[in-house]
């Protein structure tokens, strides 16, 4: 186990899965399964390295990307978009400064359809607060409760409509004295004791 410098390693830094470490950066390494070992104190002196080689990346990142909306906007105009100050964007491709990794993360978005996400950042300075575009999608539609089937009625009981409301009546009852039950009901009593069997001797 020695520490050995090479080509072609990356790492996890900050918000890159997978940059490239300098070449001569010396990492612990085993001669025989050539496996990389980063203990506390190699990576405390490897750390500016590390950091001074992702700097490096976003400035090379930025000046692609800004040679790459030239070709669709202006870079004062671009600057104003972006809220940046006057000549911002000329010294970052000169690599004068170190841009942040938030503006190169926006460079890079306008990059991938310069002409429609340009378009499309000028349309949302120009609007008001409450009137750009993902504030007027439409709301989904609430669903209406279903109406109560007649069958789902207590037994016994009749479903009315009346103005849009269901009314239950009550069951009718059985008089509770012949005076309750009207004038039909000595001709029903009489018809009933006319039909029913004879009683055994």
């Amino acid at each position: 186990m020695k520490p050995r410098a090479g080509r072609g390693r990356t790492t996890q830094y900050r918000n890159m899965p997978a940059m490239a470490i300098p070449d001569d950066v010396a990492i612990p390494m085993c001669g025989l399964c050539k496996s990389e070992f980063i203990d506390e104190q190699t990576s405390e002196a490897i750390a500016p390295r590390l950091h001074q080689a992702y700097l490096d990346s976003l400035r090379t990142r930025a000046r692609i990307a800004i040679d790459l909306l030239s070709k669709h906007i202006s870079q004062r105009r671009l600057e104003q978009l972006l809220g940046l100050s006057q000549g911002y964007l000329s010294r970052t491709r000169a690599g004068t400064g170190n841009p942040s990794p938030e503006l190169v993360s926006h460079l890079a978005t306008l990059c991938q359809d310069p002409a429609t996400r340009l378009a499309d950042l000028e349309r949302f300075w120009s609007l008001p607060d409450t009137e750009w575009a993902p504030l007027h999608q439409s709301a989904p539609m609430r669903r209406q409760r279903p109406a109560v089937p007649v069958s789902s009625a207590l037994p016994g009981h009749a479903l009315a409509p009346i103005n849009r409301l269901f009314v239950a009546s009550a069951p009718r009852t059985a008089p509770s004295s012949p005076s309750e039950a009207g004038p039909c009901s000595d001709t029903t009593a009489r018809r009933a004791s006319e039909n029913a069997p004879p009683e055994p001797a």
